[in-house]
């Protein structure tokens, strides 16, 4: 039997982020990781890094279905924001192929629903 995953806690994604970031965009940053993530089951950490190319940041999500890794072109001040609207995208994204996968026929056009 397979073990079943909890919804997360609050506590379950832990953001890490650069000592050198302001406070306030930490938390903003947390904040808008928790909210996009709040219904999603298992433990989560995401890393936040500058990249070796200047303005863009490395972003890493580790959990349940492996290691996500993107690259963006940002300020820190918009952080927060950018990284809530990847997060979402993937989710939205990742619940599609889940879905297409899962339930086939629930996404068949009427003319090719499955014959008995």
């Amino acid at each position: 039997m397979s073990p079943v995953l909890p919804f997360r806690s609050p506590t379950d994604v832990v953001v890490d982020l650069p000592d050198d970031i302001p406070s306030g965009i930490t938390n903003a940053i947390t904040r808008a990781v928790n909210r996009v993530m709040h219904h999603i089951a298992g433990v989560w950490r995401m890393t936040v890094r500058r990249s070796t190319e200047r303005g863009r940041w490395r972003i890493e999500l580790s959990g349940a279905t492996g290691r996500h890794v993107w690259t963006i072109a940002s300020r820190s001040e918009d952080l927060a924001e950018l990284i809530a609207d990847k997060l979402r995208s993937y989710i939205e994204a990742a619940t599609a192929r889940f879905q297409s996968r899962t339930f086939p026929a629930l996404n068949a056009a009427p003319d090719q629903s499955p014959r008995r």
